[in-house]
C-alpha cells in the first residue's frame, strides 16, 4: 500500500510540486540575512511539515474518490488502519525528507538536529492525520478547501503565540504549537521539560487524531463506497 500511495503520488505531481518548493525556499534563506535566517528556517519547516502535508493528503484521498480506486480497495482484505498508515508513512516522510533538504541546503546542520527531525517527523503525521479527517467528510476538492478553514487555527494560532501577534494558553493544547516548540528547539536549544512537553502532546495528539480517522473513514467513506 505504501509502494502503491508513492506511485500515486508521483504520477500526480506531487515530488514535482515538493521539489518546487523546496528550490523555492533554499533561494529564500540564501538570500536572507544571516541573523534573521535561523528563525526564518524554523518558520519555512513548519510551514512545510504542517501545511503541505495536510493539504496534499486531502488532494490523495479525493483524487483516488473521483477515480474510483477507493472501491477497488476496500473489497480487499486491506483494512482501514493500513490505508491509514500507509498515508501517513508515504506523505510524512516525504515531508520530512523535503525538511531536512531545506534546512541542510538552504541554512546548515541546525543545533540539535535529532530534535529537529523528531519535531518536524510528529508535526508531519499530525497534519496529516488533520487533513484525512477532513477528507473523510469532503466530496469535492472545494469542498475540502471550504472545511480547511475550520482547522486552519491549529497550525495559524502557534505562529501567531510565538510571535507575540496574538497570544492564547489554548495554543499549549495542540499538536501543531508542540511541534513549533520541538523544531524551534532544534535550532535555538532550550529547557528539557519543552522537549517532553512536545512529545508528550504531540504522541496524544496522534493517538487521538489516530482513532478519529479510522472510525470516520469506516463510517463516512467505506461504508459510502459505491454512492452516486
Amino acid at each position: 500500500m505504501f509502494r502503491a500511495d508513492v506511485r500515486f503520488q508521483l504520477r500526480h505531481g506531487f515530488y514535482l510540486a515538493y521539489l518546487l518548493v523546496t528550490a523555492a525556499y533554499v533561494v529564500v534563506l540564501r538570500i536572507v540575512p544571516t541573523a534573521t535566517r535561523s528563525a526564518l528556517t524554523v518558520a519555512l519547516v513548519f510551514s512545510d511539515a504542517s501545511v503541505l502535508g495536510f493539504f496534499f493528503v486531502g488532494g490523495s484521498v479525493l483524487l483516488e474518490r473521483d477515480q474510483r480506486v477507493l472501491e477497488s480497495l476496500f473489497v480487499t482484505p486491506l483494512h482501514i488502519t493500513e490505508y491509514v498508515l500507509a498515508k501517513i508513512a508515504s506523505l510524512a516522510l516525504l515531508s520530512l525528507a523535503v525538511s531536512v533538504a531545506i534546512v541542510l541546503i538552504g541554512y546548515g546542520v541546525p543545533r540539535h538536529p535529532l530534535i529537529f527531525v523528531l519535531g518536524t517527523l510528529l508535526g508531519s503525521v499530525v497534519a496529516v492525520l488533520i487533513g484525512l479527517l477532513i477528507s473523510t467528510r469532503a466530496r469535492h476538492l472545494n469542498g475540502y478547501f471550504g472545511l480547511s478553514f475550520v482547522y486552519v487555527p491549529f497550525f495559524v494560532l502557534p505562529v501567531l503565540h510565538v510571535s507575540g501577534l496574538w497570544t492564547t494558553p489554548i495554543v499549549y493544547l495542540m499538536p501543531p504549537y508542540a511541534a513549533l516548540v520541538l523544531i524551534a528547539h532544534g535550532f535555538f536549544g532550550g529547557q528539557w521539560w519543552q522537549v517532553l512537553y512536545g512529545v508528550l502532546v504531540q504522541a496524544v495528539g496522534i493517538v487521538v487524531l489516530f482513532r478519529m480517522t479510522n472510525v470516520w473513514f469506516r463510517r463516512y467513506v467505506v461504508t459510502r463506497v459505491g454512492d452516486a
